[in-house]
């Protein structure tokens, strides 16, 4: 990147008007997904030519694409469907994608955060918090991503808009007051346990890690904090 961005393209999804709300990349396949539309909300785009994107595939999910995750010919979608907010897309035809997996989470709540972690085959999907009814933290294998196998979850209190999981560890942005960046072991996923945590300025939205540092978004003036390990 240099120090004057140029703005090479605007690309308007054909048939849909609703705000675009989540984006992943491979190779030269770009993922956007949207608020619900009376149409289709994930759109398959090939930037082969970045000034010309061509829309190769469209899906109709039923509910806002939140976020998506991509893990080699497989996206991996967090949504608001109230009857498949987890849902796998088959992409490695961009131009005939192909829903594989819907799952029903618990309850009503949608799917806010999601990780998919290529270390240990597991799908982290958090969500929005309905009491007592719709656990926020739900972690699945998908080492077969047709068949997401349930492998355990947890009832939080509050939103989980962010979740990222490295080695045994799993890291969450929440908008606990006080306990805003929380890390549980997640070891035993039947059991997962409190490890540590921060307590932000507001709520922290979103997580990425490189190089053994944590980098987190949060709703402040001071939106950036970077974490390490003492």
């Amino acid at each position: 990147m240099t120090s004057s961005p140029d703005n090479i393209k605007n690309f308007t999804l054909t048939g849909n008007t609703e705000e675009a709300l989540s984006i992943a990349v491979t190779n030269t396949l770009v993922l956007v997904g949207t608020e619900e539309d009376d149409g289709t909300e994930l759109f398959l785009i090939d930037v082969t030519n970045k000034t010309i994107p061509e829309i190769k595939g469209a899906l109709d999910i039923g509910g806002n694409v939140n976020r998506i995750a991509i893990l080699g010919n497989t996206a991996f979608l967090g949504t608001s469907s109230s009857t498949g907010e987890f849902v796998v897309v088959d992409i490695s035809i961009p131009g005939n994608p192909i829903i594989v997996a819907s799952v029903n989470l618990p309850g009503s709540a949608e799917a806010i955060g999601l990780y998919v972690n290529d270390q240990d085959g597991r799908a982290y999907v958090t969500r929005k918090n309905v009491a007592g009814t719709s656990p926020e933290i739900n972690i699945y294998d998908i080492s077969n991503p047709n068949a997401p196998l349930f492998l355990g979850s947890k009832e939080f209190s509050n939103d989980i808009p962010a979740v990222f999981a490295a080695d045994t560890l799993m890291f969450l942005g929440t908008t606990v007051s006080n306990l805003e960046f929380q890390i549980f072991d997640a070891t035993n996923t039947q059991a997962l346990t409190y490890y540590s945590g921060l307590n932000f300025p507001q709520m922290a939205s979103d997580i990425a890690f490189e190089d053994n540092i944590l980098y987190t978004a949060v709703r402040s003036n001071d939106a950036l904090r970077i974490i390490t390990s003492q």
